[in-house]
């Protein structure tokens, strides 16, 4: 007999894995020979329509928002570099120089171009730069001794309006994948189940040795998929009885 998958615990990612891994197993073993490969076919079909819908969902543009938000805190982290930049160079007054420079290697300790950073990266680095800037006593007066407060204000806000936003859309993306994909899901499931039912049934009728392999193999591959899966059901009903 072949094990039952707990697909309702998988997140989408996973059952699309398992039944990639599922399809991959029967494959190895000849579905030919086992006569199963004209009912793999159609779960291999579901698979792929499962797969596309999924990836299209997560896959979409961002919204112009989050273009915007971003130039916005690419053109203030350049402002503030540029003006760090030319006072530590060329300003007569030494005391602003001084302060300048230390803003200037504050910042490009990080590097010359954050602005050029994947959206994570640079959401991080720009709020390791502005917590310094607005803690670090040395690095606060010289903020103040330029008067770049009115800057820093404006790289804070932008970088946090830009988060906020981004962080938005991937729950909503996420969301839409999930809710896009449970339909075929359920597709998938009803060629899944008619490939296990066949299975078995043609052990039976043909002889348990001849399909004892694939049978090993996919009760191996659905008792690692149950276990975590069971495993994070555990993981959370603990956490939610300690809240």
């Amino acid at each position: 007999m072949i094990a039952n998958i707990h697909y309702q615990k998988l997140r989408i990612g996973e059952f699309i894995q398992f039944l990639d891994n599922s399809i991959s197993i029967c494959k190895n073993n000849d579905p030919v020979a086992l006569e199963i490969d004209t009912t793999l076919n159609p779960l291999e079909e579901s698979l792929g329509n499962i797969e596309a819908v999924f990836n299209k969902e997560r896959g979409s543009k961002l919204t112009e928002d989050i273009i915007v938000l971003n130039k916005r805190r690419d053109n203030a982290i350049k402002l503030l570099t540029l003006h760090a930049k030319g006072y530590s160079r060329y300003c007569f007054d030494e005391a602003k120089r001084q302060a300048a420079e230390k803003i200037y290697k504050a910042i490009t300790k990080y590097g010359h171009s954050i602005y050029r950073l994947n959206y994570q990266a640079e959401t991080s680095t720009l709020s390791i730069l502005v917590n310094e800037l607005l803690s670090d006593p040395g690095l606060a007066r010289a903020v103040n001794t330029l008067d770049l407060q009115p800057a820093v204000n404006e790289l804070e806000t932008a970088n946090e309006l830009f988060n906020d936003k981004y962080l938005s859309r991937v729950i909503d993306m996420a969301d839409m994948a999930a809710e896009s994909a449970s339909a075929q899901r359920k597709t998938a499931m009803k060629h899944y189940r008619r490939l296990i039912k066949l299975i078995e049934a043609l052990a039976v009728v043909s002889g348990q040795d001849r399909y004892q392999s694939l049978i090993n193999e996919l009760n191996e591959l659905i008792e690692t998929y149950n276990e975590e899966a069971d495993s994070r059901a555990g993981n959370n009903k603990t956490k939610a009885e300690g809240e």
